[in-house]
């Protein structure tokens, strides 16, 4: 299966590489499941721009302006958002609020489409929804840029072919900062449980992404733009269908910084599955789970999958994940096709397990180095094993 978000040009020389792998690469090793779905889907239309975000033609410039939220209504929220949101600034909320949400602002959102520079403030303030009607918190369009302080979505619903149960991020020039928040308990139909990101920014600071739930991107799922996570968590998040049970990252630039991967379940790459070019510094991936369903080819890749790109892991360990389907394979690292070059710098990779071969690492067509001490030991039922072309300094 293969998809394509259309009308995006100027991608970068490493997107073209991986759209191109519609065929065998003349480098790569056979594939044991070559009919298993790939991460890299050139067939999903871009996201149109809500129409509020339509530009009026209007050429007045107007003072960025601070609100403060008088009382914990979703009124009193709502009629804050929509006073800043024509020419951006800061919202303040009520300390220790709980915003309950109990209908749609809009088609599909619960608070007004953010279209311009904003800030909302929280003093452990919880916004969520309660209500038999399914729609997300927060919908960010181009050029809209949402900065989220010290406060907590949750119980988002984005529906039918919805993504992003709490927030979708839409459209080049769109950017989503997190610092000191929570993405708890929201659910998303097709992809993104807690987040969605079509081509926008996205930045996480010391925030946890806890419990989402989507067919794919559990917690979260970034396709282009760039991704960086800087403390914090991704635990608990479920990936029912396909790939990425914390967080599936598609042709972008993706950073952990110091960040835990934790308890996630997902059918491909139970913590993360990236085909983007990724780095993790200092952020263990542990405790995670991939079914790896015959519908997926038995992939797995419990800690993490990587489709044919750049992987860096530098004093990151991978460690108890477990690929527990039939036929299973790669139980800390599933490295696939030509292109996917997995570095690992002081981090080791033990107590994985699949239930094939490989429970350390599966290497099918990429390279997989080992350097500064790296090991992969203590894998179940083996290392390496069957991996191809074979790991250098992996013992089977």
């Amino acid at each position: 299966m293969r998809f394509r978000i259309l009308g995006i040009a100027g991608t970068t020389t490493l997107a073209a590489g991986l759209v191109a792998l519609a065929g065998p690469q003349a480098d790569a090793q056979p594939d044991p499941a070559p009919s298993a779905p790939r991460l890299v889907d050139t067939r999903t239309p871009s996201l149109p721009l809500h129409r509020a975000a339509r530009p009026d033609g209007s050429s007045a410039v107007a003072k960025r302006v601070t609100v403060n939220v008088p009382n914990c209504t979703a009124s009193a929220l709502i009629a804050a958002i929509n006073t800043v949101n024509p020419t951006g600034g800061t919202v303040n909320l009520f300390p220790g609020c709980t915003y309950t949400l109990t209908g749609a602002d809009n088609d599909s959102n619960g608070l007004p489409v953010i279209t311009s520079t904003v800030t909302v403030t929280g003093f452990d303030d919880t916004i969520t929804r309660s209500s038999a009607a399914l729609f997300r918190i927060f919908e960010v369009d181009a050029p809209g840029n949402l900065t989220l302080n010290s406060l907590t979505l949750s119980n988002g619903h984005a529906s039918g072919a919805g993504v992003g149960g709490a927030v979708l991020v839409n459209g080049a020039g769109s950017a989503l900062t997190l610092n000191a928040a929570k993405v708890i308990n929201n659910t998303a139909d097709f992809r993104g449980g807690g987040i969605f990101s079509s081509n926008g920014t996205l930045k996480v600071k010391n925030s946890c992404l806890s419990n989402n739930t989507a067919p794919r991107g559990g917690g979260l799922e970034a396709d282009r733009g760039s991704l960086v996570f800087n403390g914090g968590t991704v635990t608990g998040n479920t990936a029912t269908s396909t790939f990425g049970g914390g967080v599936a990252s598609i042709l972008n630039t993706t950073t952990f910084n110091a960040t835990r991967i934790t308890n996630n379940t997902g059918v491909v790459g139970g913590g993360i599955a990236v085909a983007a070019n990724t780095t993790l510094n200092k952020s263990p991936v542990t405790g995670n789970t991939a079914t790896g369903a015959a519908a997926a080819g038995n992939l797995a890749g419990a800690g993490i999958y990587n489709e044919a790109s750049p992987l860096a892991l530098k004093l990151s360990p991978v460690s108890d994940n477990h690929a527990t389907g039939a036929g299973t394979r790669g139980g800390g690292i599933y490295n696939r096709f030509s292109g996917a070059v997995a570095t690992l710098l002081n981090s080791r990779v033990s107590a994985n397990s699949a239930t094939d071969n490989a429970g350390g690492i599966y290497n099918t067509g990429g390279t997989v180095n080992l350097v500064s001490s790296s090991q992969v030991v203590n894998n179940t039922p083996n290392n390496c094993v069957t991996s191809s072309p074979a790991i250098p300094g992996c013992p089977n």
